[in-house]
């Protein structure tokens, strides 16, 4: 489980970056007021994207039913229920904001309903592999200068940047705690004799 939590922990913190540099971006560009593009359009999408890690914890689940006190280190029995009851958790809820009605991806969607919209002139088809094909419309962004003019939308850019920050942060203190965990597992090992 901790393996687990430990791989899905780095791909979100990944994909956490690239969701801030895109936002890091987009801020840029209105501030520039730079040409629309689809830069600033691709910017502006994917600055709302949003990620959740759910830890796994059956194990944890199935060493408290044996017994915690099973493990003869008192630092790794604490580490480890510190860990999956309370850093664990608090990733799985984003920092408390599961309690409150913040998310990226509601904070920017009222300026993405605003300001994409399907352009009928371009377009374009799909097709899947057990699917039938289908064709939609390229989407672009209206009103540009509006959306370059528009103060609450990058109030709510700065906002998203800020609050991703946070998670991206409290994600890596995880992963630090995480890998320590898994070290200190694999010396408990070592000392019991199971592993080489």
């Amino acid at each position: 489980d901790l393996q687990q939590a430990q791989n899905d922990i780095k791909e979100t913190i990944e994909l956490h970056r690239e969701a801030l540099q895109y936002n890091q971006k987009l801020i840029f560009y209105i501030h520039d007021k730079a040409p629309l593009s689809d830069s600033v359009y691709n910017s502006f999408v994917s600055s709302s994207t949003d990620y959740q890690i759910i830890p796994k914890t059956s194990a944890f689940e199935n060493l408290k039913n044996i017994g915690l006190n099973t493990l003869t280190n008192d630092s790794l029995r604490i580490s480890l229920t510190n860990l999956f009851q309370l850093d664990l958790k608090r990733l799985d809820d984003e920092l408390g904001m599961a309690a409150t009605d913040f998310s990226f991806s509601q904070t920017l969607f009222p300026y993405q309903n605003r300001y994409i919209n399907a352009d009928l002139d371009l377009p374009m088809t799909y097709t899947f592999q057990h699917a039938d094909s289908i064709t939609v419309y390229r989407l672009g962004i209206i009103n540009y200068d509006q959306f370059l003019a528009d103060n609450d939308l990058l109030r709510n850019l700065q906002l998203t940047l800020y609050g991703r920050s946070l998670v991206v942060d409290e994600e890596v203190n995880t992963l630090i705690k995480v890998e320590k965990a898994i070290d200190d597992i694999d010396e408990e090992l070592k000392s019991l004799g199971a592993v080489k």
